[in-house]
């Protein structure tokens, strides 16, 4: 179950209950005239929602991968609700054109859209460094992606008919475990992404839903999962009509859980919508450039880097520019890791202009290419036998001047292939060494991570995901040190694309840099897995947040539970 501060304090239940119960929806056939489109709809929980919306009259377009086991479904369907219109419709969810299209042929053939469950999903359990990358890759893929290209497709009916959207996620997504990265991470990132649909579509009401803990064909891969598993399936289906009857439209933009009495939480709405509860998210910034406690000149003058080896990806300009500069200044050696050859030798020369005997590595590198980051840091090792420190830097914005319905799904994916995909290449093969050498690892995170704001779920959703990714990595590794960076608000190509931000962008390149030089100094090691801002006083942290911080598991996303 997830952590009891993460989960509602009403009584758990595990099968449906009179609160709930659909017997009143398929004698009143309530759901008559609408349409509900499914993905996932192939077997277990997608299957039973897709009977249980049909016997209480709606009209049902289903989607899976093979029409086959979807024609076995439409047959189950018409055998409950002989007079229902059902549609199957091919469509793999990682592909943006085989979804439009579903959506498309549900829309042609019922003239509207009222209800969109994007239920398909995909699980896999293993250390991350363990795992074949494109095995981790797919679960985030399949989750997130598809979660993604079901809501670009449908969102922009949903506003037409003001209807709902209800994305399947897990408990999972408030739990740390070893061996789940990929699943938990993904599940952690769809609650945020249904916060993004809300903010970005006010008509459109949406849910982040707990099916319970359902014995599934995806659960039975795994049998510690399969023990635990002992919900029936009726449970999500009943829950999921009654989230679209109109009766929990305050819930909208929140993750719910199926296995929580809805009589219970009406107790707690007002309380709930007070303080913005059961949603995902924290900050300030009082420095915006070097200070003291982080001045690093001392490192300069006594050269305490000299020996390690630093790790750097968005090496070619701006804060990775700056952050390898600070570190040989320091005395380590630099390893610069870019996609292009011709700004990484610019970079070295500022270096080496600055600090002539610096050991300077370039590699031409796309974090996106596994096999590219696997080569950058096996180059790394064979010069210089070892690895103390990685920043984890390289990162796109993404559109700012866009909805995500209104942006091409192909780009808007593009955004966390390079954040989250680029980010998981360089710690896969980074990390291994850093067990060795019990260093560390920064991943460059954003401030975005916390907020949500219109046309920012790109970018917002992808370092929001990294937050978890960093709790995984100090959870699997402990030896290693990790943390999730804000480095304040810095004026970088990727900060400059969008034209609102660039007012904001007063801090300077050298704070963040002086920061990780800091933090990888051992003298931040108690704050490994969580999210830091380059912007907070790390004198004030350690002296009035420490203790805090460490009782309560603080600075890590946590699904936020309110107190009565």
């Amino acid at each position: 179950m997830a952590a009891p501060e993460e989960d509602l304090p009403v009584t758990v239940r595990y099968d449906v209950y009179p609160a709930i119960d659909p017997t009143h929806h398929f004698v009143n056939q309530s759901f008559k005239g609408k349409v509900v489109f499914i993905s996932g709809a192939s077997r277990g929980i997608g299957e039973e929602i897709a009977i249980t919306y049909a016997k209480a009259g709606a009209s049902i377009a289903i989607s899976a991968r093979k029409q086959e086991t979807l024609d076995g479904v439409k047959h189950k369907i018409l055998e409950q609700a002989p007079s229902a219109d059902v549609l199957a419709v091919t469509a793999d969810v990682k592909d943006a054109k085989e979804v439009a299209a579903a959506v498309a042929a549900a829309y042609a053939r019922f003239g509207r859209l009222d209800i969109c469950m994007a239920n398909a999903g995909a699980s896999d359990l293993c250390a991350f460094t363990q795992q074949d990358p494109e095995v981790w890759w797919n679960t985030v893929e399949v989750n997130i992606r598809g979660v993604f290209n079901v809501a670009h497709a449908a969102v922009p009916h949903l506003v037409e008919s003001k209807g709902y959207f209800i994305a399947t996620t897990s408990e999972a997504a408030q739990m740390r475990y070893p061996r789940a990265s990929s699943y938990s991470i993904s599940k952690h990132a769809i609650g945020r992404f249904i916060e993004f649909v809300t903010v970005e579509n006010p008509g459109v009401k949406a849910f982040a839903l707990h099916p319970g803990r359902i014995p599934t064909e995806l659960t039975s891969t795994h049998p510690e999962v399969a023990a635990i598993c002992i919900d029936t399936l009726q449970l999500p289906a009943a829950a999921a009509l009654h989230l679209t009857s109109g009766k929990a439209d305050w819930l909208s933009g929140r993750y719910v859980s199926a296995e929580w009495d809805v009589d219970e939480m009406e107790e707690w709405k007002d309380r709930i919508v007070e303080t913005n509860g059961l949603v995902t998210g924290s900050a300030e910034r009082p420095w915006d450039s070097v200070y003291p406690a982080i001045d690093p000149q001392v490192h300069y003058r006594n050269q305490t880097y000299r020996g390690k080896v630093v790790f750097i990806t968005g090496a070619s300009r701006g804060i990775g520019e700056e952050t390898a500069l600070t570190y040989a200044k320091a005395g380590a050696s630099v390893v610069l890791a870019a996609r292009k050859q011709e700004t990484l030798d610019g970079v070295k020369n500022t270096i080496l202009a600055q600090v002539p005997f610096a050991e300077v590595l370039t590699i031409p590198t796309d974090v996106k290419e596994t096999k590219q980051v696997e080569a950058a840091i096996k180059a790394t090792i064979d010069r210089f036998g070892r690895l103390d420190i990685c920043i984890a830097n390289a990162g796109k914005g993404g559109r700012w001047d866009q909805t995500f319905a209104e942006q091409d799904p192909y780009d808007w994916w593009d955004t966390q292939e390079i954040n989250v995909r680029g980010t998981y290449n360089t710690a896969h093969f980074a990390v291994p060494h850093l067990v060795k050498t019990k260093g560390y690892l920064i991943v460059v995170s954003s401030l975005a991570a916390q907020f949500l704001w219109p046309n920012g779920s790109a970018y917002g959703l992808s370092k929001h995901t990294l937050g978890r990714f960093v709790e995984f990595v100090a959870l699997e590794y402990p030896d290693v040190k990790v943390f999730s960076l804000h480095p304040g608000g810095i004026k970088t190509q990727t900060s400059m694309e969008n034209p609102d931000l660039v007012y904001n962008m007063l801090d300077t390149v050298q704070l963040p840099a002086a920061t990780m030089l800091y933090m990888t100094s051992g003298k931040s090691d108690w704050l490994s897995g969580k999210y830091v801002s380059a912007n907070w006083d790390v004198e004030e942290m350690e002296r009035q947040w420490k203790d805090k911080i460490v009782e309560k598991g603080g600075l890590v996303s946590k699904l936020y539970i309110p107190k009565l």
